[in-house]
């Protein structure tokens, strides 16, 4: 695809085309195909890191809380839905805050993906006493009790057995960096068109609030 559309601008520069916004929309999608390609293999990298027993954590005290938040906002201005945030204040572990981040902007570039136009996603972050757990829910296409253990990888928890192309790829890592922090990832859905909600389980490190009171964001 980069191929194609660097011959399509060569040819249309070769042939004295002058219409800017042609041309700029031509070097547009070879910069957009490019960084899909980089963010590929950049995840590729990740992963052999990951099957290897190599992947890298850097815990820091860090606010799930607002990390979901942040990561939300930053995809609400894209999103052709509407987006919902329920935390909880104080949601704050010893957890490597780069990582956590990957793993929440897949699960809810997912969730956008495989839901209509128009439709709710929501995430939500709630603590106890043994850790975090993050919910992302969407109205989607839902997922086949048979094929909800299929969703993730062997000898990582969750189920037995995931493809690794597409969104399989990045649930396949997500839940890799989940299980790093000790915590475990899963699905969950009443079947096909009844929407999905994928979850995760961080364990308690670092101090939480004792009074934690839900906050809701939504647009």
């Amino acid at each position: 695809m980069i191929r194609g559309s660097a011959e399509l601008l060569l040819r249309r520069l070769s042939c004295g085309e002058d219409d800017r916004k042609v041309l700029e929309a031509d070097a547009a999608s070879i910069v957009e195909h490019t960084d899909h390609l980089s963010e590929l293999l950049t995840t590729l990298f990740d992963v052999s890191s990951l099957e290897a027993g190599l992947l890298s954590l850097s815990p820091g005290l860090t606010d799930l809380g607002a990390l979901a938040r942040d990561v939300t906002e930053g995809m609400r201005s894209t999103a052709r839905h509407h987006l919902k945030v329920f935390v909880e204040q104080g949601v704050v572990g010893e957890w490597d805050k780069r990582r956590i981040r990957q793993v929440l902007v897949n699960l809810l570039s997912n969730a956008l993906k495989y839901s209509l136009e128009g439709s709710t996603v929501t995430v939500s972050v709630a603590a106890d006493e043994r850790g975090a757990t993050v919910r992302v829910r969407d109205e989607g296409i839902g997922v086949e009790g048979t094929e909800l253990t299929q969703l993730f990888p062997p000898g990582l928890p969750g189920g037995s057995g995931a493809k690794r192309d597409g969104a399989g790829l990045g649930l396949y890592f997500s839940s890799g960096i989940v299980a790093a922090h000790g915590g475990r990832m899963w699905a969950e859905s009443l079947g096909r068109g009844q929407g999905s909600t994928f979850c995760f389980t961080l364990p308690s490190r670092g101090k939480r609030s004792a009074d934690r009171p839900v906050v809701e964001d939504r647009a």
